[in-house]
């Protein structure tokens, strides 16, 4: 068995050499070369611009100290004129807007030490199902990687359900406490029932293989609202938290060996259960973060461009004065 999956293996691996970055990637950028001629003619025309208004300046010195004044006055006052009327439009003051966006930075904190509570979680059980199956529920080993077969297969039927879900109006962090809470309610089923379902593996096995999938098909959500909230500059970083996430994994499959050697692996799915309970409890402060509706955070983040550009505009025109 090792040898066939070892062959496999490097089938698979020799495939990945017929990839060619050539065909997926532009070598040559035509809007970067067209951004860098327009920085070229800009600057010729900049450079003649500032030799008229230094002569300028010479010739009405007086004029122009009078000029910067008046209208370094009037931008200010036309810039907070403009933050507060969008402000007055949206229903609330700046200091709540500002607040608001300093509770959003906390989304991918949360989902980081979310996920990670959820691998700690799982890392201590997942290891050890094909041993539950065989040792204590009487499987043999072609029965149990047949549920190995149908675990992937229940995972891509239930990928979309999450999004389907939220699209609704539901809400994505909605969605994902609902889902993730029904996977662990079946784990629990599979503690307090165990007398029953060790006897019965034709009502445990299809407990077991949605669990499975009730707990991996929120993933597209969770990363959808990381994107979301995330700058584009740091989702690198966020990104390589997920080597964090895999070492809890790792760390907690040794303890969970443990628990199971010391009592058995009921017991230990129960540890899993209540450290994935604590889990979903990590969404509920998402909640009045990330809205129901992904309209309303276009919105919002339209608002927030629009509100940058404004400021934006404003200190080019001091620059300019």
């Amino acid at each position: 068995v090792l040898y066939v999956g070892l062959g496999m293996e490097i089938v698979a691996a020799t495939i990945m050499f017929a990839f060619d970055d050539k065909k997926s990637l532009d070598e040559d950028d035509p809007e970067e070369e067209d951004q860098t001629g327009d920085a070229i003619n800009g600057g010729e025309a900049g450079t003649e611009y500032d030799n008229n208004i230094e002569s300028d300046r010479k010739n009405n010195a007086d004029e122009e100290e009078s000029g910067q004044t008046t209208l370094r006055s009037s931008a200010s006052t036309n810039s907070i004129t403009s933050e507060s009327t969008q402000a007055d439009q949206n229903g609330m003051d700046p200091t709540d807007s500002a607040a608001s966006k300093r509770r959003q930075k906390l989304i991918p904190i949360i989902l980081c030490l979310q996920s990670l509570v959820f691998a700690l979680g799982s890392g201590m059980t997942i290891k050890f199902f094909p041993l539950f199956f065989k040792e204590e529920v009487g499987m043999s080993p072609s029965q149990v990687q047949l549920i190995y077969v149908l675990v992937p297969l229940s995972m891509v039927a239930f990928s979309g359900v999450g999004e389907k879900i939220s699209s609704t109006g539901f809400g994505r962090v909605q969605t994902m406490v609902l889902l993730n809470s029904m996977g662990v309610f079946c784990l629990y089923a599979m503690v307090f029932c165990k007398h029953y379902l060790d006897s019965n593996p034709l009502a445990l096995v299809p407990i077991y293989v949605l669990r499975t999938a009730l707990m991996n098909c929120t993933y597209p959500l969770n990363e959808s609202i990381l994107m979301d909230y995330v700058p584009k500059n740091e989702r690198a970083r966020w990104k390589s938290l997920d080597s964090v996430v895999s070492f809890g994994w790792c760390g907690s499959a040794a303890l969970g060996g443990w628990l199971s050697d010391k009592y058995d692996y009921t017991f230990t799915f129960l540890i899993t259960a209540i450290i994935q309970t604590i889990g979903i409890l990590c969404f509920f402060p998402l909640i009045p973060l990330v809205p129901r509706k992904e309209q309303d955070l276009a919105v919002d983040n339209s608002e927030r461009a629009e509100s940058d550009n404004t400021d934006v505009s404003d200190s080019q025109r001091e620059i300019a004065q």
